[in-house]
C-alpha cells in the first residue's frame, strides 16, 4: 500500500481496488493513511493536505479539493505525501519556525498540460402547499459548473450558470464568472 522514503510517503493506487469512473478522493477514502471529511478535505495521517500538484506542476493551484475531485483514480500511477516550508511564513519568521504545509504529490500515466472539468445538477419537484393563487407549482432547476486549469495562464476560470422555472412562463437565470489566481 505505502513505502517511506526518507520524509517522503509513495502511496501505490494499483494496490487499492477502485471501481470505473472513481476519482482520486474515491481512492484516497479506501487507503487507511488517508481520512477525508464531509467538505471534501484531505487528511495523511492527520495533517490536512494543502495543495496537490499533478506531474511537478500546480494544475490546480492551492485548490486541493478540487483537483482530488477531478482526477481520475485510474489516472493515477503514483502518489508522494510530504511536507514543505511554506515560504511566505519561512520568509517572515525563518526557517527554524516556518509552518510546514502537506503536500500530495500526483504522478499519472498521462502527461496532463491542462484540466478541464464540469457539472450539471438537474432537480424537480411540486409545491407542497398551494399557493397565494390556491394552485400547486412545479419547480425546476438546472446549475452548472464549468472549471478550466491552465498553469501557463496562471488562473483558474470557473463559469456557474443557474436556471430556475417557476412555471412555464416564468424563468429566472443567473451567471456568474470567477477568475482568480491558481498560484
Amino acid at each position: 500500500l505505502y513505502q517511506m522514503k526518507g520524509d517522503t510517503t509513495l502511496i501505490f493506487p494499483a494496490a487499492i481496488k477502485t471501481m470505473t469512473g472513481d476519482a482520486l478522493i474515491d481512492l484516497l477514502r479506501r487507503h487507511p493513511l488517508f481520512k477525508v471529511d464531509e467538505m471534501g478535505n484531505v487528511f495523511f495521517n492527520g495533517q490536512r493536505i494543502e495543495r496537490v500538484d499533478v506531474n511537478g506542476k500546480l494544475l490546480f493551484g492551492e485548490d486541493a479539493v478540487t483537483a482530488v475531485k477531478t482526477l481520475t483514480a485510474s489516472d493515477v500511477h503514483l502518489l508522494k505525501s510530504y511536507e514543505e516550508t511554506d515560504e511566505i511564513d519561512e520568509i517572515l519568521r525563518g526557517t527554524e519556525n516556518a509552518r510546514k504545509r502537506r503536500i500530495l504529490s500526483v504522478i499519472t500515466f498521462k502527461n496532463f498540460a491542462s484540466i478541464k472539468s464540469g457539472d450539471i445538477l438537474l432537480e424537480g419537484g411540486r409545491d407542497r402547499n398551494e399557493d397565494v393563487d390556491g394552485e400547486k407549482r412545479n419547480r425546476y432547476a438546472a446549475i452548472g459548473n464549468l472549471g478550466m486549469y491552465i498553469p501557463k495562464y496562471i488562473h483558474c476560470i470557473i463559469l456557474q450558470t443557474q436556471k430556475l422555472w417557476a412555471f412555464a412562463n416564468h424563468s429566472s437565470t443567473s451567471h456568474e464568472l470567477h477568475r482568480k489566481r491558481c498560484h
